[in-house]
């Protein structure tokens, strides 16, 4: 993996959707080699963020830099290079197969357009890592919602970027094979890729996370480690939800145990 710099911020950014405006200067400075989980409600304005810096949106004021570059000046090729995205509801093309789509990941690193051994190693690699191996001949088309995000993960790892953004990669996925993904997110970050990803599950993101980034209405409220940020009082605020937070013995991360109108 090429030896750059991760780091990814924005500043006083401005971005939305149609006529929509969802973030509006907005501040964010991703910690360099960690693993950074956005939460908030639906439509808080995480995945606009993840999109933003991912250069999919369009930013109508302020910036995004990358490695010190307004993300908008640096070549396609070589953000490529540099960032992967993992949108939340990724179209894959008709017919395509698993192997042929997971390729794919690797075209930032072909200066000819020619497919290498190593192309093929890494896109084998990645297929086992995501536990989707097994289904490299497959359609895309025909494959279960599950199975398809492993396939979209493996495309990601693929890509080989040492930034990693992802927008709910643990979507449709049984709690097996989300822990899977997260402890491979897990493995991947202890290598050295500085991770950001949008999680909805309180619990996963402060046991996976060494920041959290809480959002509502298109700001961010708190941002912290996640024993700093995730409070009852933040629940409450952020989530309208009643709440008690305790701490695990086993991890001390905080553990957020949601109340309904029913529970006393």
């Amino acid at each position: 993996m090429t030896a750059l710099l991760r780091a990814v911020f924005a500043q006083r950014l401005t971005a939305g959707h149609g006529d929509h405006v969802v973030l509006e200067g907005l501040d964010l400075a991703v910690p360099d080699g960690k693993i950074t989980a956005l939460i908030g409600p639906n439509g808080c304005g995480k995945s606009t963020l993840l999109g933003t810096l991912a250069r999919l949106l369009p930013a109508r004021g302020g910036s995004v830099l990358l490695d010190g570059a307004d993300i908008h000046a640096l070549p396609t090729r070589e953000v490529a290079r540099r960032l992967g995205m993992l949108p939340q509801a990724p179209v894959a093309p008709e017919g395509i197969t698993v192997a042929e789509l997971v390729r794919r990941g690797r075209h930032p690193h072909r200066r000819f357009g020619a497919r290498t051994a190593d192309d093929d190693r890494v896109v084998a690699g990645a297929l086992l890592r995501s536990g989707a191996a097994d289904l490299a001949a497959r359609a895309v088309d025909t494959l279960s919602g599950g199975q398809r995000q492993r396939v979209w993960i493996a495309m990601a790892l693929a890509q080989e970027t040492p930034l990693l953004l992802l927008d709910e990669p643990t979507s449709y996925l049984d709690i097996a094979h989300q822990v899977e993904v997260l402890d491979l997110l897990v493995d991947l970050n202890a290598a050295g890729t500085t991770i950001v990803v949008v999680m909805h599950d309180l619990n996963q993101a402060v046991r996976y996370a060494h920041t959290i980034v809480a959002m509502k209405d298109g700001q961010i409220v708190a941002a912290g480690p996640p024993a700093d940020v995730v409070t009852a009082e933040l629940v409450a605020d952020v989530f309208g939800v009643r709440a008690r937070v305790i701490h695990d013995p086993d991890t001390a991360a905080p553990l957020v145990l949601a109340r309904g109108r029913h529970d006393v």
